[in-house]
């Protein structure tokens, strides 16, 4: 029996965690290790599809707009608002990092 964790995450982004394709909120399936570059499945989460994508076309995501109250909420994964704390619709806006957001990010995942 092996002690080993699989590898479930890849330039930053996780299985299970939401991410930006086209401008459009979508959640993170499956990472496809067995190819080379990875590629993902992903569901787009305004038209309910899965998508296969390679990880150059996601972006990752700074926060989200509540469709009730029109509160930035930064916690992306959350399914209130932490404003009004109505339930996430997951269609509304949301705003994406920018590359020196996500580098920086990176670097001081990295440190720790």
């Amino acid at each position: 029996m092996s002690n080993t964790k699989a590898i479930k995450s890849y330039q930053g982004f996780e299985e299970g965690s939401y991410a930006a394709r086209k401008g459009r909120l979508c959640l993170i399936k499956k990472i496809h290790f067995e190819m080379h570059p990875p590629s993902v499945t992903v569901l787009m989460k305004d038209t309910d599809t899965e998508v296969g994508t390679e990880f150059d076309r996601l972006q990752h995501i700074k926060s989200w707009y509540c469709d009730i109250c029109t509160a930035e909420n930064n916690d992306v994964s959350a399914n209130k608002c932490s404003f009004c704390k109505m339930n996430r619709s997951f269609k509304e806006k949301i705003i994406i990092q920018d590359e020196n957001e996500q580098n920086n990010q990176q670097q001081s995942n990295k440190q720790m």
